[in-house]
């Protein structure tokens, strides 16, 4: 079976299993650029690496909607200080 990679060595874009393919790869496998040979990384690390970080995902949303409150407050002090009416 095929992975998709970036080798940092030659730059190929696919890895395999250096063994034979088996029903129920380990995580421990090793997968190694089909081009140069060069180890990329395990299996289950490539796994991981290929699954989206959820809580990352989360974490950048509430960086946002804590930016877009501190810009609102903002606005609304500025207008506060102007007299003018607020919404």
């Amino acid at each position: 079976m095929y992975y998709p990679i970036s080798c940092t060595r030659c730059g190929h874009d696919l890895a395999s299993t250096p063994g034979p393919v088996t029903a129920q790869p380990n995580d421990w496998e090793e997968l190694n650029c089909t081009e140069c040979g060069e180890f990329h990384a395990t299996l289950g690390a490539w796994e991981e690496q290929q699954t989206p970080d959820r809580l990352r995902f989360l974490n950048k949303s509430r960086i946002l909607m804590m930016a877009m409150r501190r810009e609102h407050d903002a606005l609304i002090g500025q207008q506060h200080t102007k007299g003018e009416r607020v919404a």
